[in-house]
């Protein structure tokens, strides 16, 4: 399930990362963790309010993500290359895979427990509520790891 040990899954996303080596990773390239603001404001598509990424209503099948309970057929119970499932763009433009492939930790921790947004490819159910844009989110000890939990990096805008 680890992507970065695969060389046949380097266009995969980066998982396999607990929450400690997330801000590492995210220093190494550049960026940081997303503040759970900052990532729910991109799914949302920055003030659209939007309930998922690509629009106002779920529609199961459009990105990388099913219930353990309810298969989607012709979806594979694995990450998937990012971009590859171009109906799940959204937020805002050139992002993908805000909702499914693999949830996202967040720069927001109580003590040892921190949140993660966006469903992997398998998500708690009921998987609307997990893959939108809402305030419903997972997380776990900051040392968990799983092949549905990655990384999603922040950056601060330059004016230029």
């Amino acid at each position: 399930d680890c992507n970065s040990a695969d060389p046949a899954r380097v266009l995969h996303p980066m998982n396999c990362v607990n929450w400690f080596g997330a801000p590492q990773y995210c220093a190494w390239s550049g960026g940081r963790l997303c503040a759970a603001d900052e990532w729910l404001d991109a799914c949302s598509g920055a003030g659209e309010g939007r309930g998922w990424p690509y629009g106002y209503v779920f529609e199961s099948g459009r990105c990388n993500v099913q219930s353990t309970s309810e298969p989607v057929e012709g979806l594979e119970r694995a990450s998937a290359p990012v971009a590859s499932m171009p109906g799940c763009e959204g937020g805002l433009g050139g992002l993908y895979d805000m909702a499914g492939n693999v949830s996202e930790w967040l720069a927001a921790c109580n003590q040892d427990y921190c949140k993660f947004r966006g469903a992997g490819y398998l998500s708690n159910d009921p998987v609307d509520v997990f893959t939108g844009c809402g305030g419903v989110c997972a997380g776990n000890k900051k040392p968990f790891m799983s092949g549905t939990v990655g990384i999603r990096c922040c950056r601060d805008i330059t004016a230029g």
